[in-house]
């Protein structure tokens, strides 16, 4: 039996938490793929723990092997995108390999970031590269958050298992320079050279960072396994002289940024507040689990889920508790907001609707709506303007309306299109963007096509961009699978 995470479990739960890193020295042998499995009797070890502490029952198996989520990053030309997905070539390759007039026989089994670039009227992208190319057997071990696209530096970042950033350019996916096209770069995020770096888990993050003496510059943020964040120059991968910010605990949670400050958890228990300018801690909060979810800013809030099934708001300023709710399971998925209303999904399947307000004194934080998805959900949600995208673990997606009028169970629009025998990890990709903390989003220069959709990927590697307009059928545009490119393009 094979069982490879990530797959946490609570120091609140009495266990520890696994690693998603491959095993190194001592470990058991790799696959012929090079990818380690944990063994039977560790897997009979971690099944053991888990039935002791009572948690089996409502803890799915997040993931298989350590090739990662198959997250997805989209960059809009008009209405047409370019979709980045880092995902396993798998199956039979050799249509792909006739069509390209390439050997990939060593490409079998490894993880590529893929760009795909969509026709006209949103038709079904084409493959324009991979990294690393098709045909050199080379992989990124594993990638589980989005990739980060700067449009003026010309280059998607990718935080990898590996522990490496990359930062690759938009046009060719070249790491390095080549004639005229933009330089890209690739860096180790270790503090000792002489160290193997740890898996990178979050998401990278992209973000202007102002000083006083030199003015704004763009930032690129990479988070550890090792328990350090680190900073970056995003044109160049040269690391910020302050870089990087050390905690005491394994880092999942990917930052979110606002007036250079960074906010995020660790599993150490904590949530932080840190100064990009100098790398100054700023304040932290310690909960009464593992912080792996992303923070949603709103409000004034800093709203942010644990493993000890509570969902946190926090003044951005200081620090201090606001309120409080508590959950039936552990908050996986980063909360949402479409400025009125905080969405929360949690691992017991529900989706916890709450305004921002502090309960009365003395008394609980109570949701104004909740809507159980009858699976855990452990992807970020999506808005677009007819309601909240949501889906489960085990592929189940459905249309919430923001406004329910049945405040008992919420309300669903419609179900939207599933695949079967899909899992789906990744966050969730709005055409429109999120609403920004503090200056709130205009949305009336963008098109119908691309406010009403939303992009899916599922950890096989296969993304759909799904419509999601008032009546008319909820369906797919197109489908395109990662893993294999059929039909060849």
């Amino acid at each position: 039996m094979t069982f490879v995470l990530p797959f946490i479990f609570s120091e609140t739960d009495t266990a520890k938490v696994a690693s998603v890193s491959p095993p190194r020295n001592g470990s058991p042998p790799a696959n012929r793929h090079g990818f380690r499995r944990i063994s039977f009797s560790r897997w009979a070890f971690l099944l053991t723990v888990l039935l002791t502490v009572g948690v089996l029952a409502c803890t799915p198996n997040l993931a298989g092997d350590n090739v990662g989520w198959a997250p997805v990053a989209v960059q809009f030309e008009g209405d047409s995108a370019w979709i980045y997905v880092a995902s396993q070539m798998d199956g039979d390759l050799s249509g792909l390999g006739a069509c390209k007039s390439l050997d990939l026989g060593d490409d079998e089994g490894r993880v590529k970031l893929h760009a795909l670039k969509e026709g006209s009227d949103s038709g079904k992208p084409t493959l324009k590269w991979t990294y690393p190319p098709l045909g050199d057997g080379g992989g990124l071990e594993g990638v589980f958050g989005p990739p980060a696209v700067s449009q003026e530096l010309g280059l998607v970042f990718v935080s990898a298992v590996d522990g490496h950033v990359y930062a690759l350019s938009t046009n060719t996916g070249s790491d390095t320079a080549t004639g005229s096209d933009t330089a890209g770069w690739k860096k180790a995020a270790r503090i000792d050279p002489a160290q193997e770096p740890q898996p990178l888990i979050s998401a990278p993050v992209l973000t202007e960072v102002i000083r006083s003496d030199t003015g704004p510059e763009t930032v690129l943020l990479a988070a550890s396994e090792d328990g350090n964040l680190y900073a970056y120059r995003a044109a160049t991968g040269e690391e910020l002289p302050w870089s990087p910010f050390v905690t005491e605990g394994k880092i999942w949670s990917t930052p979110t940024v606002l007036n250079n400050v960074a906010y995020f958890g660790s599993q150490d228990h904590h949530i932080y507040a840190v100064d990009l300018r100098e790398g100054r801690e700023l304040w932290r909060f310690k909960t009464g689990g593992s912080v792996v979810a992303d923070p949603l800013l709103f409000d004034g809030l800093v709203i942010v889920g644990a493993f000890d099934k509570k969902l946190y708001a926090l003044d951005a300023d200081d620090g201090e508790l606001e309120w409080e709710f508590e959950g039936s399971n552990w908050f996986w998925a980063g909360a949402v907001t479409d400025g009125k209303t905080i969405f929360a999904p949690a691992m017991d399947g529900n989706v916890y609707a709450l305004d921002s307000d502090a309960p009365p004194l003395g008394e609980p934080k109570n949701a104004l709506w909740r809507h159980d998805m009858a699976s855990p959900v452990a992807a970020t949600p999506a808005l677009v303007p007819l309601g909240l995208v949501v889906a489960t673990v085990d592929g189940k997606m459905r249309l919430l309306s923001t406004s329910p009028s049945n405040l008992e169970e919420g309300e669903v629009i419609d179900p939207l299109p599933e695949r079967e025998e899909t899992k789906i990890k990744a966050p969730l990709a709005a055409g429109a963007p999120p609403v920004s903390p503090g200056v709130g989003t205009d949305l009336t220069n963008l098109s119908v096509i691309r406010r009403y959709s939303v992009f899916v990927s599922s950890d096989k590697g296969e993304v759909r961009r799904i419509r999601v307009t008032e009546g008319q059928d909820k369906k797919e545009l197109w489908r395109y699978d990662t893993a294999k490119h059929e039909p060849c393009n």
